[in-house]
């Protein structure tokens, strides 16, 4: 066979065998019910939402991830760091850093960072606090060995959510700061509609600092912001275009599948996981690798 051509169904067998889902996508009672279903699916990895651990503790967490041989991907989440209330914004780095732990009992790759954001003031004093949190929060961070992932969020979610809003900001300030455990999640829902997201993530490969990978879709018309996100195909995100920038600016991990949606959490958990590995199979692979 062609070199190239063996390197093409490497990388679109690769694809598939990355695939993780966060565990707020499966509406099973019980984690371990949880672990077992997206083992059982195929998937290679999960991730896991804070809730969920605290069920039954990070090192019973890392036994049954072992048990159900799935490799922990980011862990969901610390940050909200800006805020009017001093108190509030303490609480935040405080409640980060025991994140930074679970993630480090888990043996999670990141820590998901979400800025936060406080309508209540302008969003460069929010983005200022959310600078100030991180440099407190780095040492700690270099300490556990736990990176950490900052995550822009839509536009839309500016006034309470996200004051970072593109992945040209997010790069911004993981260069300012300088620490080898700050990078960034490119979170495709977030993020599609940024212009100059192919050449962030090119930038953020060249730094080394891509750290995780969210997939969802963005459906039309969209009727919840937060929880009516769709599985890859079922909306107008160009998916295999991000999925292939990222691949090409050096991104290996886990490709995680993260799916808020009042429609699907009513579905039956094994058929959705299975919808969910096909509609990757179909709209993440580039058609050359299919």
């Amino acid at each position: 066979m062609n070199p190239l051509a063996l390197f093409a169904k490497k990388r679109a067998q690769s694809r598939q065998s990355r695939l993780a889902i966060h565990t707020i996508s499966l509406d099973v009672k019980g984690v371990e019910n949880k672990l077992r279903a997206i083992s059982e699916a195929g998937f290679a990895g999960v991730s896991l939402w804070r809730q969920d651990v605290m069920e039954k503790g990070p090192t019973e967490i890392r036994k049954l991830l072992k048990e159900y041989n799935l490799a922990p991907a980011s862990y969901c989440r610390g940050g909200f760091f800006a805020a009017e209330d001093p108190n509030e914004r303490r609480s935040a780095i405080y409640d980060t850093e025991r994140c930074i732990d679970e993630a480090e009992a888990i043996g999670a790759s990141a820590v998901l960072i979400i800025p936060g954001a406080d309508p209540h003031q302008s969003l460069e004093v929010s983005r200022q606090q959310v600078c100030e949190a991180l440099e407190k929060l780095i040492p700690y961070a270099e300490k556990k060995h736990v990176r950490l992932a900052l995550e822009a969020q839509h536009p839309m979610q500016a006034d309470e959510r996200g004051c970072i809003n593109t992945l040209r900001e997010a790069n911004d300030l993981v260069e300012q700061l300088g620490s080898t455990y700050l990078g960034v999640c490119v979170d495709a829902y977030q993020q599609w509609w940024d212009s100059t997201l192919g050449d962030e993530i090119a930038r953020a490969g060249e730094n080394d600092k891509l750290f995780c990978y969210h997939v969802a879709d963005w459906k039309t018309p969209t009727v919840d912001f937060l929880n009516d996100r769709g599985i890859p195909g079922e909306g107008c995100i160009e998916l295999r275009r991000i999925t292939q920038q990222m691949e090409d600016a050096g991104y290996d991990g886990l490709i995680e599948v993260e799916v808020f949606s009042n429609r699907w959490s009513q579905d039956n958990p094994g058929h959705f996981l299975n919808e969910v590995k096909f509609a990757c199979r179909d709209y993440l692979e580039s058609p050359a690798q299919q």
